[in-house]
């Protein structure tokens, strides 16, 4: 509850939950990140890493229209030190290194069946560094590690969010 409190969710507490209402939670999400100095791209998707040294060191994207009318526009890349994959069950980001380097998921991706209890605990625990420069949080550390699914529960995002945010914070 500390994280939607800090981010001005309005709560309802049914037993040990907290109920919040998906549109106020998400609309404000996006809005405090925005202030905090995110960057929101809107039609856009990911279509490459960009990997240097054996280091992530950013993502090649392109607007999704452009993708979906087949046209010749090439895409833009942008640099980072750290690079999160937060793309949810697919975990995008690391099917693109995955693709390239098969080795270093031989089980490969992708969640087990629907324990939530197993899931809220792992996605926090397991969050963090996958490969030098890619961290993963969220839902994409259950597709990582193949952590069970955790149905609609946000504890465990939420948190897995801000670890990886403290974990990124530490080093920069």
């Amino acid at each position: 509850n500390d994280i939607l409190e800090e981010i001005s969710v309005s709560t309802k507490k049914k037993g040990d939950l907290y109920l919040a209402d998906a549109i106020e939670f998400a609309t404000a999400l996006a809005y405090k990140a925005k202030k905090a100095g995110a960057a929101i791209f809107n039609l856009t998707e990911a279509e490459d890493i960009i990997l240097k040294k054996d280091k992530v060191e950013g993502v090649v994207v392109n607007n999704t229209a452009i993708k979906m009318a087949a046209l010749h526009v090439d895409p833009f890349c942008i640099s980072s030190k750290y690079l999160i994959d937060a793309t949810g069950h697919p975990a995008e980001i690391v099917a693109m290194l995955k693709r390239r380097k098969p080795e270093l998921y031989p089980k490969g991706l992708g969640e087990s069946f629907m324990d939530v209890e197993t899931s809220e605990a792992g996605v926090v625990e397991k969050t963090g560094e996958v490969y030098p420069g890619l961290y993963v949080t969220g839902m994409s550390v259950c597709a990582v590690f193949n952590l069970p699914r955790m149905g609609p529960i946000f504890g465990g995002m939420l948190k897995s969010g801000k670890k990886v945010a403290e974990l990124i914070n530490e080093k920069i």
